[in-house]
C-alpha cells in the first residue's frame, strides 16, 4: 500500500517539474528575443527568395494575368477554381520565384 502512495506522489511531483521546466524555457526563450520561431514573417508574401519577399498583390496579378492569357488562347474559360485544380497558381509562383532568382543574380 506505501508503495501505491509513493508512486501516486512520485507522478505528481515529476509532472509538476515538468511543466514548471517547460514554462521556463518559454519564458526565456521570449525574453531573448526568439518570436521569430513563434511568429511567421511571410504574413504578407507567397514566397521569401533569399531575403527577397514576393508579395501576395504580386502573385495575385501574376496569377490573373496568366489566367487571362489561358482563356485568350483556350476553347473553353476557366474560372479561378478550375485554374488551381490545374495548378496553374503552381507554374505562377515558380515563374515569380525564377524572376526573382534571376533578379539576385
Amino acid at each position: 500500500m506505501s508503495e501505491s502512495v509513493f508512486s501516486s506522489i512520485k507522478k505528481y511531483v515529476v509532472g509538476g517539474l515538468f511543466a514548471i521546466l517547460v514554462g521556463l524555457l518559454l519564458i526565456g526563450l521570449s525574453m531573448f528575443g526568439v518570436t521569430d520561431a513563434f511568429m511567421s514573417r511571410t504574413r504578407d508574401a507567397a514566397a521569401i527568395v533569399g531575403k527577397e519577399k514576393i508579395k501576395l498583390i504580386d502573385f495575385s496579378n501574376a496569377f490573373s494575368n496568366n489566367l487571362s492569357q489561358y482563356n485568350k488562347t483556350a476553347p473553353e474559360r476557366l474560372t479561378n477554381s478550375q485554374a488551381y485544380t490545374r495548378g496553374l497558381h503552381t507554374q505562377t509562383i515558380n515563374q515569380l520565384i525564377t524572376q526573382k532568382l534571376v533578379q539576385i543574380d
